[in-house]
């Protein structure tokens, strides 16, 4: 939202809440606080993650930077920010203060008005225009002609943007880079419980095997409405044991991994020998099964989220095939070159099996404790994202396939890619899913993610097909 402050103030307000009415997430400079870098520049920043700017004027100019502070002395800050959108290809929808504005609330000085007029004159661009209202109490019942102006204004867009997509489809070029980045081992692929569709081992088949009576749902929401994390939280209460719940879950795991239909998503990435890593949200061993049948070589990288008497608590666990548990802080790990490595933050039962039981390690990531925990070491060096994963996660393009915005899951991927500086990094972000909500768009757009709007095994068909046809 860009705008002058002090005479739009209550309007800003009104505007927010529109926006968060509609399920989306204002950027607003009340929200900023205190930053280290100039505040042109850190405007900027915050323009750049944004997929739409909702652009207010009245009859005031505003804070002009000087060349100093990073503007030119001459306009606005409001202008500023408009001009880059602009440059970043960012829609705008502009809302413009009647003529009938209350002088009280325009410029005094001539040539501020002259540079107001000269701005507005100049936006070229379509505009919906709002008239003065008092301000009252209570704030829901705040400026309602403004209201309903903001209200129609972002219904609109976001008609026109659904209709759009709907009309185009998938992404042609979208589809074309993901199957050549992964084909040439040059982008991340991230799985996710999706990849199985609705049956075995998707999240919601998990869910109603943890909770199979629907007595058991937990604070009063059905099975079909629970998160996986909350659901496994509320199983392993009880179950009254940490050492009862993983048991429950692995024999979840085995017998669903038994009966899921084969996913050609797997199929697709233990055939391309040019992939370097691979992370993957899931808790079975049907990739790792599949590479060993194909004779491939390969590293899985996981965290320790538990052990006995907290001894290797926060280390990373390497498991080569073939090779003894090695255990590392995550800043002192290394790769062999060529070597794939398939990195599991959300851990697994399996992952135990070659493991010392005495050493009591835990490395399953799924309940909201589980997750909590984790969230919370992956801002240090030592217990958070191996260091040479964060090299690959800064620079290279990402592939969600089959990954679902389950709250809790997305917050760990999202702080997974944070802590590698990746949002301030123009990398290519592509998923391969079609959204249950709109909200779930929202969170997409928040990992900056082109949607590629297929299934995800439709795609791994497509692009097999598509890889064999090439040559």
């Amino acid at each position: 939202m860009s705008s002058t402050s002090q005479d739009l103030e209550d309007y800003r307000a009104v505007a927010r809440n529109v926006i968060l009415e509609l399920q989306w997430r204002p950027e607003m400079m009340e929200h900023f606080g205190a930053q280290p870098e100039p505040t042109v520049e850190f405007c900027y920043r915050a323009i750049e993650r944004c997929n739409l700017m909702l652009l207010i004027v009245a009859w005031r100019q505003g804070w002009v930077p000087t060349v100093e502070q990073g503007g030119n002395g001459r306009d606005s800050i409001t202008a500023l920010e408009l001009a880059h959108a602009g440059t970043k290809q960012i829609p705008v929808l502009a809302l413009l203060a009647s003529d009938s504005w209350p002088v009280s609330l325009s410029e005094d000085e001539e040539a501020k008005r002259s540079w107001v007029r000269k701005f507005r004159d100049g936006l070229n661009r379509p505009a919906a225009f709002f008239e003065y209202e008092a301000p009252t109490t209570p704030e829901a019942t705040r400026l309602p002609g403004f209201r309903a102006v903001v209200r129609e204004t972002l219904v609109k867009y976001k008609e026109r943007t659904i209709a759009r997509e709907e009309q185009e489809g998938p992404a042609l070029d979208y589809f074309r880079s993901a199957r050549d980045c992964l084909v040439e081992g040059t982008s991340i692929p991230v799985l996710g419980c999706g990849i199985y569709g609705e049956g075995p081992l998707s999240s919601q088949a998990l869910v109603e095997a943890l909770l199979p009576h629907a007595g058991e749902a937990a604070g009063g929401l059905s099975r079909e409405q629970l998160p996986l994390a909350t659901a496994a939280e509320y199983r392993e209460r009880l179950d009254g044991s940490r050492s009862n719940f993983l048991k429950r879950f692995r024999k979840i795991l085995e017998r669903q991994a038994a009966e899921a239909a084969a996913s050609p998503v797997l199929d697709l990435l233990a055939g391309l020998a040019q992939l370097p890593l691979i992370v993957s949200a899931t808790y079975d061993r049907l990739l790792e099964q599949k590479l060993e049948r194909g004779g491939r070589k390969y590293v899985v990288v996981s965290h320790v989220l538990r052990s006995r008497e907290d001894e290797e608590n926060g280390k990373v666990l390497l498991l080569r095939t073939g090779g003894a548990p090695d255990f590392r802080r995550a800043d002192e790990l290394r790769f062999e070159a060529d070597e794939l490595v398939l990195y599991k933050p959300q851990g697994s039962p399996f992952l135990h099996d070659t493991l010392d039981p005495n050493l009591e390690i835990d490395t399953v990531v799924v309940t909201e404790t589980d997750h909590a925990m984790f969230l919370q070491r992956l801002a240090s060096p030592e217990t958070g994202v191996p260091k040479p994963l964060l090299t690959l996660f800064r620079s290279s393009p990402l592939l969600f396939l089959g990954y679902t915005m389950n709250v809790w899951q997305y917050r760990l991927m999202m702080l997974t890619f944070q802590s590698a500086g990746r949002q301030a990094r123009d990398v290519c972000t592509l998923a391969v899913r079609v959204p249950d909500a709109e909200i779930e768009q929202v969170a997409w757009d928040r990992l900056k993610a082109n949607l590629i709007r297929m299934d995800p095994n439709q795609f791994a068909r497509s692009a097999g097909a598509a890889q064999g046809a090439n040559g």
